[in-house]
């Protein structure tokens, strides 16, 4: 939620999402009036706006799917925006040159922050310093720029819900010095896969269900790739990457370990969920929408008019989550398709919160400012009951899973953060 000053004071530049998408707008600090200045650019989150030295432009970025986004530039008496670098990756901060020729960047694609350079003429150059690099800001006055240099240890801890005190069975299950999230136990429950930088990039790897016995699925070596599910045959997973160059949806049989493109007609596919069945994929576009997909690629159906990005399947039926205000709720329709139902009685989540779907109900994690809870919500009775407290807050985020037989849970948990302030001289 980055606001910038104009230099003359008068007004601010923030970002915010209405009715019709996410969209950048001033405050005229005089009389509190908001302008919209983008409102025909289709960006599923258009955030850190930046006032230009002179205050006569502003950059911000446009994300059009998941680690997919662009560094824009706009007049701010209005006028054409104009797109100076696309991107993949996870957009960290930005800043302008301080004689407002360029527009340095934060960008993660996957191996850690670095930092880039675009100019006005969208000439793209990555910077000779800058590893693990977030929010770069130039100095009004001299040649200087500083950064975070930041880093975290994220592991997968799974915790025993049959014992009589689960919280206290919490132990570290997969780790590194890297990060590991997302973890999804395979259909027998001997297996998990996950998204892991262990190897110097986000790839998939898979694990015995001890957590032992590594090995490394996909070798895309620096785009993007994650989000991984299974099907129910135990063999094929799915997952996405932007190896292709933009977001899309690729699937791999785990002995095999050749991943193959499923292609379809709608782009920037992400967060990809397997029927029961293996017949269809339902994942999301980036902006709100999930779309059913053919498992072998084709034409892409939107599932729910709602705004949804993610998804289970279970019995039958898809439930997936719907942005509201005040809160994300969970709603289910049958992967036929039929009316969508919300869950009755369902308390609203954070949209950071993890969630999964089992056979009689929903085990998810809910936070608030004083306790972190593991929850159930039963379909039955249409009512939710607090399992019990967990002693350190999980990664938002990084997902959770219940093995088949509702033994284990898995969810991933920030173990070390770490993070330094940085200065060097700014490019020439």
């Amino acid at each position: 939620m980055q606001i910038s000053w104009a230099p003359d004071g008068k007004s601010l530049a923030f970002s915010s999402t209405t009715d019709s998408g996410s969209h950048i707008f001033l405050l005229a600090l005089d009389t509190l009036h908001t302008t919209m200045l983008n409102p025909h650019l289709d960006c599923w989150d258009a955030a850190a706006p930046s006032f230009s030295p002179d205050g006569k432009n502003l950059a911000f970025v446009c994300t059009s799917s998941v680690a997919v986004y662009g560094i824009y530039e706009m007049r701010v008496s209005g006028g054409r925006t104009r797109l100076l670098a696309g991107m993949m990756g996870y957009f960290q901060g930005l800043t302008w040159s301080r004689d407002g020729s360029k527009i340095i960047f934060a960008n993660d694609s996957g191996n850690g922050g670095m930092l880039w350079q675009v100019t006005r003429g969208a000439s793209l150059s990555k910077l000779p310093f800058g590893e693990q690099a977030a929010n770069p800001s130039s100095a009004s006055k001299g040649n200087r720029i500083a950064y975070v240099r930041g880093w975290k240890t994220i592991n997968v801890w799974r915790l025993d819900l049959g014992s009589r005190h689960p919280e206290q069975s919490a132990r570290k299950l997969i780790y590194s010095t890297r990060m590991q999230r997302v973890p999804q136990y395979s259909p027998d429950g001997k297996k998990i896969v996950f998204e892991s930088d262990r190897s110097g990039t986000h790839e998939i790897w898979l694990a015995d269900a001890d957590g032992n016995n590594l090995v490394q699925l996909t070798s895309f070596g620096g785009p993007l790739t994650g989000s991984p599910s299974w099907c129910s045959d135990g063999h094929r997973i799915a997952f996405d990457s932007r190896a292709s160059g933009s977001s899309a949806l690729y699937a791999e049989d785990v002995e095999r370990r050749v991943p193959h493109l499923i292609k379809a007609d709608v782009q920037n596919l992400a967060i990809p969920t397997w029927s029961e069945n293996c017949g269809w994929l339902f994942a999301s576009d980036g902006h709100d929408h999930l779309y059913r997909v053919p498992a072998q690629g084709g034409a892409a159906l939107r599932f729910s008019d709602k705004g949804s990005w993610f998804s289970r399947v279970k019995d039958g039926r898809v439930f997936f989550n719907v942005k509201e205000e005040n809160g994300v709720s969970l709603w289910s329709r049958p992967v036929s398709g039929g009316e969508s139902e919300r869950l009755r009685e369902m308390p609203k989540l954070d949209a950071a919160d993890s969630w999964t779907a089992a056979v009689n109900g929903i085990y998810y994690i809910s936070s608030s400012s004083t306790a972190t809870a593991v929850n159930f919500y039963d379909f039955a009775a249409h009512s939710s009951k607090r399992l019990f407290i967990l002693s350190e807050r999980p990664t938002p985020g990084g997902g959770i899973s219940v093995s088949p037989d509702e033994r284990w849970l898995l969810y991933t948990r920030t173990d070390d953060a770490q993070s330094d302030i940085m200065l060097a001289n700014e490019p020439g």
